[in-house]
């Protein structure tokens, strides 16, 4: 059953897999399940209603489907009219589909709303404000925060993109666009990854073989054979190029960046012909001539403006200058702006306009322009640029700056041109793969292919010699996985937007032609499909563990060998064809629960000695401990046997007959060769028998007659041959033609007609049995048309002297369809049951109606006058059903006392637990419980609430502390000599927190099997106590146990005050003479730093501190370095947020290097 559950956990419906359940991936664009089910009344299913499969199909689809899938769109049924119900195919879709429902903002944490706003910034700074949002969402996966992972064939490039009102996944996927970073994208638990997914050996499907089915369908991407590329527009003169080769974007002049001179385009094949050229042209915004800069000596100006609203405001505006960079006004290119892309800091991505030598005194600064195209006023208090900052300029004439950046950036534009003539050369269509049924069947766990696995396709009508893709898509049916399972198989999977999918065509003119065209230490696991040796550096991944190891928790099967060379000890052994019974198949070992050994085999060969404490003797005919009944009735009993050998043929001189080809010629009485011919009474002396027997009919004899006693070279004897001719009392049967190891038919034998090689009316028989393991039994076989009856049993009805059960089997032996009854367990049944109408209950709305009635007569049994009338009182509590509830007054009880009571709720005036001496605990009217005396050990408590309190006394301890101890230990040291203590280890100490008191004098040691201490960002094997106090936590994982983690340590010693510790808020160094500085603080908070002169420095501290002047002292201490003068150094405090460190140089040094810390001066 599939529990559908509302958001707070609680089962809002439950529902089978019903025929027509699927499940559908496909790469960023779908993730989907679907349910179908019917109901007598609707069901309201919100958003965020979910349903959890891992584990479900897991053993089908080898994990495929083991993830949490969400409603996030509203469902609605339709009425069927038929049967006054209400039909549901309910969606939902993987749990991160609900991302499209949230705007992608780039200030989540804030209530503004950013409709539009655009980021210039490689792919990870782009994830990061992603992540953002998700986290202030408060999505997560199972209580783990998103994380996103990008593999080494993503390009680390800065793109621009522009966010126009995009929910969340739509701008996800957009990251991963061809005109992005084209690569894949996909979610797996919390993980987001960017990369190519492809992994394993490519296993070939051919269509016919593998494939029932296969057709293509063109993909998105662009076949081309010859690129033509573009750069930018940024940075690019007006006369950079010829004005011939300039291009026209939808019908507007630019001058774009070029491949290099000489090289008009790119051709992915050597010396084409015009008519193999097929063109392509590809834009890349990204790149142009640049360089990188540094930002250095940031500061502010402020200035009063007139805001929207008539009213005054002070605004800051972000200055800075760049000592790499010598700048000038008529760099600027005629008619453009300058701006600046960020390319680190808390600014990194975005774009602002910047205004150089804002003063127009010839300084070389620069000033940021304000802008609101990121939801509110940037820069701000919060996100404003710093030193250290990296930028790249755009406006400017890249000629003054270096004469290498516009032949740097062509080279560029070259190689990347070539990386998409690679791609574009391929064929790109997508093909929907169609496998066959039982093939997937035969080893679902390897032929399910999970995303990014490597097929080689073999069709004839599409490929020459294959093709080597991955699957990009599934869909299956989930009710039977196998069943025809469509794969999508292809190359590239374009992102398409998902609310509204857009295709917008962009025309650009070059050279007078017009084209359409867009932008453009880790352990390998080896999965299912890979054959990569396995190593000590790699691993199998848990999916090719399921397909290569043999598994331990549930039944499991292999084609290959096992050598089991230590032996083997098992209550059961079992060959995979077995069918029981004297006309069966296999072999069979077992141990019955008497003590009894049972085997079943077909022939037993003994070298030596036999010897039997008990030989009962079977013969299996028409009559019996076994009972045969065969298609044709034919039995008879050997009266005489002759021998017709096949003869050559020879002329009257006695010469052989030769035909023309060399061979000699033969005479055979049978098709096969030689024959026994086995002659019968053709009557019983009181009327005639007729030879029922047949050509093509297939003749068992078997028997075992021997007497009781001591024999030597006893064997039963058996033969199972084919009936090449009959006549009025005898049949001919084969020599050659028979079952291996029959033997020579004797006078005696007698013959039943069993099987036949041809004609089905003769293939059936019923074998009813009294004796042997599974008797009684009666089995039906059709379909003998050899020597075997393996897996030609259709229908079994058989009690199972193991088990105790009676079994009725439809099918073979061991497959699932058969109905088992034991008087303990009752009727079950395995397999699954599909009603296809007809008399009686023949659907859903039968089985619900006599549902009803079995509810209302157990309803009338226990005293209600329905169902309905029990519901109504199970919904008030008042039930001996809904919940466990016991209703006094049903059992006519006003006090209950037992000794043992197990229930989920109780009510009654009063109830008492004891042994019929002392009562232990009384639960009254009002529900309240008083305990005496109750013991619990190794219990499981949740979301207790205490009134009082809960303490564990502190105990003694002699050498060693463990569970049976409390978790408030005393310990004593060891005087001159340290003394030991052990301290247990395990999982079952994981998170268990024990409190240590040492006392007397000297020290003692604690130890820890296999585990360590952890204190101070170090680890120890022992930890070492001397009056002191420690709190301690267990540390792991799992069923890992890692060690002990000091959370505190305090002194013990009353003999001598130890003070208290330091209140440090911040400890650094300043260096005067080259204005080098490093610092630290307590929460992370910035200190400004202001140069006063050579000999001073002005710090100011957080105002969130709470600091107050007389309140906090700064400790100097000298550094030494090269070059510097002594003198004294000294501190100034200034105010409640500001000090000052001085140094005054004996002489005429130029300024010292002091280490500083500030403290608070109290201890509060």
């Amino acid at each position: 059953m599939i529990e559908i559950k509302d958001i707070s956990g609680k089962t809002r419906f439950s529902t089978p897999i019903n025929k027509g359940a699927k499940g559908k991936f496909t790469l960023m664009k779908e993730d989907y399940i679907v349910l179908p089910f019917s109901v007598p009344e609707p069901i309201y299913f919100k958003l965020g209603d979910y349903v959890d499969l891992s584990g479900v199909l897991d053993d089908s689809l080898g994990g495929l489907l083991s993830k949490v899938y969400e409603v996030t769109d509203l469902q609605k049924p339709s009425f069927n009219a038929s049967t006054a119900g209400y039909d549901y195919e309910l969606k939902l879709d993987a749990y991160y589909w609900k991302w499209k429902n949230k705007i992608f903002k780039y200030t989540p944490e804030h209530a503004g709303y950013e409709a539009s706003w655009s980021l210039t910034a490689a792919l990870d700074v782009q994830l990061g404000v992603f992540l953002r949002n998700l986290k202030a969402l408060g999505y997560t996966y199972k209580g783990k925060e998103f994380v996103f992972e990008i593999d080494s064939t993503v390009e680390n490039k800065a793109v621009a993109i522009t966010y126009d009102n995009m929910n969340l996944l739509d701008a996800l996927f957009s990251m991963a666009g061809e005109d992005k970073w084209n690569c894949d994208c996909w979610i797996t638990d919390n993980v987001i990854h960017f990369g190519r997914n492809e992994f394993g050996d490519a296993v070939k499907i051919e269509l016919g073989v593998e494939a029932s089915a296969m057709t293509r369908s063109e993909s998105k991407g662009t076949y081309a054979t010859r690129i033509y590329a573009f750069g930018s527009t940024r940075n690019i003169p007006e006369n950079y190029r010829p004005i011939e080769e300039q291009t026209v974007v939808n019908g507007v002049v630019q001058r774009r960046l070029m491949l290099p001179a000489g090289t008009p385009y790119i051709d992915v094949y050597p010396d084409m012909s015009q008519e193999e050229a097929i063109e392509d042209i590809v834009v890349f915004d990204e790149v142009y001539p640049r360089l990188e800069n540094t930002m250095s000596s940031v500061s502010t100006r402020t200035e009063t403006v007139t805001n929207e609203d008539g009213g005054q405001e002070t605004v800051t505006y972000y200055r800075y200058r760049d000592t790499g960079l010598n700048f000038s006004k008529d760099y600027i290119l005629p008619g453009q702006e300058l701006t600046i892309i960020f390319q680190s800091g808390k600014m990194n991505g975005l774009e602002f306009g910047v205004i150089f030598d804002p003063d127009n005194n010839g300084s070389q600064l620069w000033e940021i322009v304000r802008s609101e195209d990121y939801g509110r006023p940037l820069p701000d208090d919060t996100i404003y640029p710093e030193n250290d900052d990296k930028y790249i300029l755009s406006g400017f004439d890249p000629k003054f700056v270096s004469v290498q950046m516009i032949p740097d950036a062509e080279q560029e534009l070259k190689e990347k041109a070539q990386k998409i003539a690679d791609q574009r050369k391929k064929d790109d269509g997508t093909y929907y793969t169609t496998l066959r049924s039982e093939w997937v069947n035969e080893d679902k766990l390897k032929r399910f292919f999970e995303f990014g696995q490597k097929i080689n396709l073999v069709n004839k009508a599409f490929f020459e010699n294959g093709r080597e893709s991955r699957v990009l898509g599934w869909e299956f049916n989930l009710d039977i996985p196998w069943d025809s399972p469509v794969y999508t198989i292809g190359e590239s999977m374009p992102y398409s937007r998902l609310n509204d999918v857009e295709e917008k065509l962009e025309s650009i003119t070059y050279k007078g032609h017009t084209y359409v065209g867009g932008g453009g230490s880790s352990i390998y696991v080896i999965k299912t499909n890979d054959s990569t040796a396995p190593s000590d550096s790699n691993v199998f991944s848990a999916k090719r563990s399921l397909a290569t190891l043999l598994r331990k928790d549930k039944e499991d099967q292999t084609n290959y060998l096992i050598k089991l060379l230590g032996g083997i000890i098992s209550p059961f052994l079992e060959s995979i064809d077995f069918v029981t019974g004297m006309m069966g198949a296999g072999m069979s070992f077992s141990s019955e629960k008497g003590g009894e050994s049972v085997g079943w085999i077909d022939k037993l060969y003994v070298r030596k000695k036999a010897i039997f404490q008990l030989l009962s003797i079977m013969e299996t005919e028409l009559a019996g401990a076994s009972f045969m009944f065969n298609a044709s009735g034919a039995r008879a009993t050997i009266t005489k046997v002759e021998f017709i050998e096949k003869k050559g043929i020879r002329f009257k001189d006695g010469k052989g007959v030769k035909f023309s080809d060399g061979k000699r010629g033969y005479s055979s009485p049978g098709t096969y060769g030689s024959v026994y011919r086995c002659y019968f009474l053709a009557d019983d002396g009181e009327k005639a028998i007729e030879n029922r027997f047949k050509p093509g009919n297939l003749v068992r004899s078997q028997s075992f007659n021997i007497k009781e006693g001591a024999y030597d070279g006893v064997s039963n004897h058996y033969w199972w041959r084919l009936v090449e001719n009959v006549g009025d009392n005898w049949i001919d049967v084969s020599v050659n033609h028979c079952d291996e190891g029959s033997d020579i038919p004797k006078v005696g034998d007698v013959m039943v007609q069993l099987g036949d090689i041809a004609d089905p009316d003769y293939q059936a028989a019923i074998v009813l049995s009294a004796y042997g393991d599974g008797a009684p039994s009666l089995t039906f076989y059709q379909g003998i048309n050899s020597y075997s009856l393996s897996e030609r049993d259709i229908l079994t009805a058989r009690y199972d002297q193991v088990t105790k059960e009676c079994r009725f089997q439809i099918g073979h032996e061991g497959k699932n369809g058969c109905f088992l009854y034991s008087p303990s367990k009752g009727l079950r049944v395995e397999g699954m049951i599909e009603v296809l109408g007809g008399n009686g209950m023949s659907n859903f709305d039968d089985a619900l109606d006599f549902a009803e009635q079995v509810n209302d007569r157990m309803a009338q049994y226990i005293g209600y006058d329905g169902w309905e009338s029990l519901v109504g009182e199970a919904l008030a509590g008042r039930t001996i059903i809904k919940g466990g509830v016991i209703n006094t007054d049903l059992i006519n009880a006003a006090v209950i006392i037992t000794s043992k009571l197990i229930a989920g709720a109780i009510k009654a005036k009063k109830l008492e637990i004891g042994d019929g001496k002392k009562i232990y605990s009384t639960i009254d009217t009002d529900g309240r419980a008083t305990f005496v005396d109750v013991t619990a050990i190794n219990g499981y408590f949740e979301d207790v609430l205490m009134r009082g309190s809960l303490r564990s006394p502190f105990s003694k301890v002699s050498d060693s502390f463990n569970t049976n101890y409390n978790d408030n230990i005393i310990i004593e040291g060891g005087g001159s000599w340290t003394k030991v203590y052990s301290i247990p280890t395990g999982k079952e100490q994981i998170g268990r927190k024990i409190t240590v008191c040492c006392i007397g004098t000297g020290e003692a040691s604690i130890s820890s099997s296999n585990a360590k201490f952890y204190e101070y960002g170090r680890s120890y094997n022992e930890l070492i106590l001397n009056k002191e106090i420690v709190q301690l936590i267990g540390y792991g994982l799992g069923d890992i146990f890692y060690g002990w983690i000091v959370t505190c340590r305090e002194d013990l010693d009353v003999n001598y005050a130890m003070g208290r510790p330091d209140k440090v808020l911040a400890r650094g160094y300043v260096d005067l003479r080259d204005d080098s500085k490093k610092y630290y603080t307590f929460d992370g908070s910035t200190l400004s730093f202001t140069k006063v002169s050579s000999k001073e420095y002005r710090v100011t501290m957080p105002t969130q501190w709470g600091t107050v002047k007389d309140e906090y002292m700064v400790m100097v201490t000298p550094m030494m370095r090269v070059g510097l003068s002594s003198g004294t150094y000294y501190v100034s405090i200034e105010s409640d947020t500001e000090f000052s460190l001085n140094y005054m140089a004996y002489g005429t040094g130029q300024g010292g290097a002091f280490f500083f810390e500030v403290k608070r001066m109290g201890f509060y």
